[in-house]
């Protein structure tokens, strides 16, 4: 079963990510993925729909890496690690930078910190944010 039930709808998500994965991923990512977004990929690994009314596009944490590398995200946006989309021109990702993780929407043209929104500080709150509305 996927998790947030509640949430997804016309989901196609892909079978879950084994832990041997998950952790050779976050060894060459080097961020410190938060538990939640773990637990997520754990059960579906990326995938795609609706959360809420809102379209996601997740990316497979296998994919993580070469993706961010396609977006430069490391150049346009150091410390934010993009895990998805909302299949048009923003992008999802985690913001490493602070104390506390934060999950922001951001533009993938025109890559800036200035031109984000807060959605939430764990994966669980951006699931609820985004699901009330995009």
């Amino acid at each position: 079963m996927y998790p947030y039930p509640d949430l997804l709808r016309e989901w196609h998500g892909n079978p879950g990510a084994s832990p041997e994965i998950i952790d050779h991923e976050i060894e060459i990512l080097k961020y410190p993925l938060p538990d939640d977004y773990i637990l997520f990929i754990s059960r579906t690994n990326g995938g795609m729909g609706y959360v809420g009314n809102a379209y996601v596009d997740f990316w497979k944490i296998d994919e993580l890496d070469e993706f961010n590398k396609q977006c430069e995200t490391s150049i346009y946006a150091p410390g934010f690690l993009l895990f998805g989309t909302n299949g048009g021109n923003d992008g999802f990702g985690f913001d490493f930078r602070g104390s506390e993780l934060q999950i922001l929407r951001m533009p993938l043209i025109g890559m800036s910190y200035e031109l984000t929104e807060l959605l939430g500080q764990s994966f669980d709150q951006f699931m609820y944010k985004i699901a009330e509305g995009e």
